[in-house]
């Protein structure tokens, strides 16, 4: 059977239907023929593709056809969430720090929680459900090209029943002194599924830091199907980190799309301990000379988790540069998924990539899969890439308890060592520190 073609024959796949039947007339924008009939597409895509499966290469290792045993519809009704509860769901790092916070409770933005109003005149930052009822140019534009439908199953299911999400534009020149906090919470007792799309536009020099976090207050089953479009004009820098610990019944399906212009800078790290099953796509397009990027991860597994980073980048012009490094720790019988393809256009000479992975295996049961993969056109470059999977160093070991420290804490140095190489990737020391903290409070969990 062609592995890009399957009939809707899983109870998942034909409850995906079931749904889109039921809400798309009360879909935001569902009034407007134009995003009408891009939904239609997008499903129409998913429908043709099916959910994905091992004999399809980018997912060989995370076969979505056998793991997702159902779909879950939309929360009917979101509990009730005060700051103090939102902050608590964040912990004591990422919930202390001074941010432009927007919360979106089950799959809908909570406005009583939410700041939308600090840009002023430096931009527009918009409810997505609201904005869609009358977009804006640029908005309409970005949604309207039609460009994400067939790109990917995650994407199309995403534009299909995307409910909400955050429209951020940011005009030429301003700079976003504080970071944007956007907080996913899932609330629902019930299993419940959400769609959401946020589309990020930063103008030529304007400046910016995004925070995602993805956080559980119940222990329910959960589908969450998240997608940032994000667009850098030329000179533009942003910082954009993921934060994810949902709970260990989720299912947490994530794609990033980035296109730089020219001279653009983009610093990316994504940061996961939580879900059952977690799959990250970031998909990156250098469409401007001098543009650069760094991207980084961690990813810390336990139990039976399964967690999934993909990547690809697109050097489609000359004299651009990437870094990409993600660390994964691994204990009991978690398996943990690299995928990082770096493709080279010939006419993208000059380019610069890097691109490495890490596990460390704390159990022999753990397991790491890593297939980073260079594609190169052109003949004037500098690429490389790298992985490596092992367990705790007992040389280390026997220096740090040499010197009086116990196996305990030797250890929990040691593992805090491995994943601070890529934490030194995040920009901003707040935000570096507080996913610090997570780093230690996993450990002192109980788990590691």
């Amino acid at each position: 059977m062609d592995a890009s073609v399957n009939t809707l024959t899983t109870k998942a796949e034909l409850g995906f239907a079931e749904i889109y039947e039921h809400v798309k007339a009360a879909l935001p924008g569902a009034d407007a023929p134009w995003l009408r009939e891009i939904r239609s597409e997008a499903f129409r895509a998913f429908e043709r593709q099916g959910l994905p499966h091992r004999r399809v290469e980018e997912w060989k290792y995370t076969d979505l056809r056998a793991r997702l045993e159902e779909a879950f519809a939309p929360a009917s009704k979101s509990a009730a969430v005060d700051a103090n509860r939102v902050a608590g769901a964040l912990g004591t790092g990422l919930g202390g720090l001074d941010c432009h916070l927007v919360v979106i409770v089950d799959g809908r933005l909570a406005p009583e929680l939410s700041d939308l109003d600090f840009l002023g005149k430096r931009g527009e930052a918009m409810d997505l459900a609201a904005a869609l009822a009358a977009p804006p140019a640029w908005l309409r534009q970005r949604l309207g090209d039609g460009g994400e439908v067939g790109s990917g199953v995650l994407l199309d299911l995403n534009t299909a029943l995307m409910s909400d999400g955050v429209a951020l534009a940011i005009k030429a020149g301003a700079r976003v002194e504080k970071p944007v906090h956007i907080v996913h919470l899932h609330t629902a007792p019930e299993a419940s599924g959400a769609a959401m799309r946020h589309v990020i536009a930063l103008g030529e020099g304007a400046e910016a830091t995004l925070i995602e976090s993805h956080v559980s207050l119940s222990d329910a089953p959960s589908q969450t199907n998240v997608a940032s479009e994000v667009r850098l004009a030329a000179g533009a820098a942003m910082n954009h980190v993921k934060f994810q610990n949902e709970a260990h019944q989720a299912a947490h399906l994530s794609t990033w799309r980035v296109t730089l212009e020219g001279d653009a800078r983009y610093d990316a790290f994504q940061f996961s301990e939580g879900a059952g099953l977690a799959r990250s796509e970031l998909h990156m397009h250098f469409a401007g000379r001098g543009a650069e990027a760094r991207v980084g991860g961690v990813f810390l597994g336990a139990g039976k988790q399964h967690l999934d980073t993909t990547l690809f980048v697109d050097h489609a012009v000359p004299d651009c540069r990437s870094r990409i490094l993600f660390k994964g720790v691994l204990d009991e019988e978690a398996r943990g998924i690299f995928q990082g393809k770096i493709a080279v256009r010939r006419e993208a000479q000059k380019t610069d990539s890097k691109e490495m992975a890490q596990g460390l295996l704390l159990s022999e049961r753990a397991e790491f899969d890593s297939k980073p993969e260079l594609e190169i056109f052109a003949d004037d470059v500098v690429c490389g890439h790298g992985s490596t999977s092992g367990q705790i160093d007992e040389e280390l070991m026997f220096y740090l308890r040499a010197r009086g420290i116990g196996e305990v804490e030797a250890r929990s140095l040691l593992i805090q060592a491995f994943a601070g190489e890529a934490l030194e990737l995040i920009a901003d020391e707040a935000v570096r520190e507080a996913l610090m903290d997570e780093v230690r409070g996993w450990l002192t969990r109980g788990v590691g």
